[in-house]
């Protein structure tokens, strides 16, 4: 069956068009030849119909297509210039919030203390220190600024400027404020003590150090303090002699004066207790570590007294001998006597008078003076002895008995001296009179011997003859006389 309207081909017994939807009416059949030629025009007209309808949707469709392609253009446009404009607002804020950030940082900058900081390290790394300074002074001048930090790296590069005096005003006033902690405060004691050892101002370090208390900062500096020296004995008066001991720090050394005047390293170095005799003393020492700082002087007075020993008594009266005499001094307990024959005055370091002296041939005066227990002396006494022993025989016969004695002892064969085999003659010759303790008086000789060609020599032979009758001994280095037979 055809479709009438549209000319499409339908199933037989349908009552719509499955193509246009298009009722289809059941008639009575007729003849089929009208019916087909019926059929042919219906169907003529119907393809006729169907291409105009065709057409005429295509038109339509096509219209469609423009329409929505041009809808989809003028929202693309739309979209586009949404997209532009936001675009351009997205670029506006990030351009403000960009300014924004960048006013922000470079205010933040201009106030961060590290901002400074830096820089200054920098200007500190070129060696402009001078720079790096002020930079560290912009980062103090902003509020809530590290004023102990800021302060300790400032005076390091202070020290690299070699601005001593500057870095110890500065820290010296930050240890004069209250709200420094403790730690913070050891801080800044370790910085002043480095700035004044910088500047070797080591006096300064002792000074400051005895102003600290601080147990650990004494621990840690104690080479750099110079404490005064403790003397163990106090001022006054005292009798006999005085010592006096000295104390000071291990590493440190000790000078003084006794005159009261301010000491110094060219002063008396304290080496061992300092014995005082008797007197006035004005004791003043200081403590002079291994830096050469010096402490405070400590002082001291002292007045001491002692008895001035009396002049030696001499029980020997001074004056002409004949006779050797013993000569006797009275020592009090306690002092010790000393004497010169020489004529000079008699001190601790001239023969010590022990025991009674033999008075020597000849005239001699003796000096004696006594020395207290204190190394005090007194006055010198002097006496003067004549001795002039009464002589049996002369010096000329002295050496006849030594003559006698050696032909006796076959050491010659006559009075000339001459030696057995006549190849030399011995001869004596007078050097002295000497008293000889416990033996007497003596003529001292010495022996020479001549040889053939008239060479005089001395020989290591003495002889002492003794002047009261005459005897003949050898005399040995050391004084003892040997009887010759």
């Amino acid at each position: 069956m055809i479709c009438p309207n549209c000319g499409n081909t339908i199933e037989e017994g349908s009552l719509f068009c499955e193509n246009c939807s298009h009722e289809i009416k059941i008639v009575p059949e007729y003849d089929s030849q009208i019916e087909q030629k019926i059929n042919e025009t219906m169907s003529t007209i119907t393809d006729e119909l169907s291409r105009e309808a065709r057409k005429q949707r295509e038109l339509e469709r096509r219209e469609q297509i423009l329409e929505e392609k041009q809808r989809k253009e003028e929202e693309a446009a739309r979209e586009r210039i949404r997209k532009r404009r936001l675009m351009i607002a997205v670029c506006a804020i990030v351009l403000l919030c960009a300014a924004g950030l960048l006013g922000l940082y470079q205010y933040n900058r201009l106030h961060s203390a590290s901002y400074y900081v830096g820089r200054a390290y920098d200007r500190a790394a070129s060696g402009d220190y001078e720079q790096a300074v002020e930079l560290i002074d912009q980062a103090l001048a902003l509020d809530g600024a590290d004023e102990v930090r800021l302060s300790l790296l400032k005076t390091d590069y202070l020290v690299e400027a070699r601005q001593f005096d500057e870095a110890d005003l500065l820290l010296s006033e930050l240890l004069e404020q209250d709200t420094l902690t403790q730690d913070e405060r050891r801080q800044v004691y370790e910085h002043l003590f480095q700035v004044l050892a910088s500047a070797g101002r080591y006096d300064d370090v002792a000074e400051r150090i005895a102003d600290c208390d601080d147990p650990v900062i004494l621990r840690e500096y104690a080479d750099y303090a110079a404490p005064a020296p403790v003397i163990d004995m106090d001022s006054g008066k005292y009798e006999d002699q005085l010592t006096v001991s000295i104390q000071a720090p291990a590493g440190s050394s000790v000078f003084y004066t006794l005159d009261g005047s301010e000491p110094s390293t060219r002063s008396l170095l304290y080496q061992k207790p300092i014995e005082l005799k008797p007197g006035s003393y004005e004791l003043c020492a200081v403590t002079v570590n291994r830096y050469g700082a010096a402490s405070p002087s400590e002082k001291r007075s002292y007045d001491i007294s002692t008895t001035v020993p009396e002049a030696p008594r001499v029980l020997t009266a001074e004056g002409d001998y004949e006779r050797a005499t013993l000569i006797t001094v009275v020592v009090p307990e306690g002092e010790t006597v000393y004497y010169t024959t020489d004529g000079t005055d008699p001190t601790e370091e001239s023969t010590r008078y022990d025991r009674p002296i033999q008075m020597p041939i000849g005239t001699t005066t003796f000096r004696f003076i006594a020395y207290g227990h204190l190394g005090i002396s007194g006055e010198i006494t002097e006496v003067t002895y004549r001795l002039t022993p009464k002589a049996n025989l002369s010096v000329e016969d002295g050496i006849n008995h030594i003559l006698i004695a050696m032909i006796n002892r076959q050491e010659i064969i006559d009075v000339n001296g001459t030696v057995p085999g006549g190849t030399a003659m011995v001869s004596y010759h007078y050097t002295r009179t000497e008293q000889l303790s416990g033996y007497g008086s003596y003529y001292i000789y010495e022996e020479y011997i001549t040889d053939l060609y008239g060479n005089v020599t001395p020989t290591t032979r003495r002889f002492a003859v003794n002047i009261a009758n005459g005897t003949v001994n050898y005399m040995d280095v050391s004084g003892i006389l040997v009887p010759i037979g």
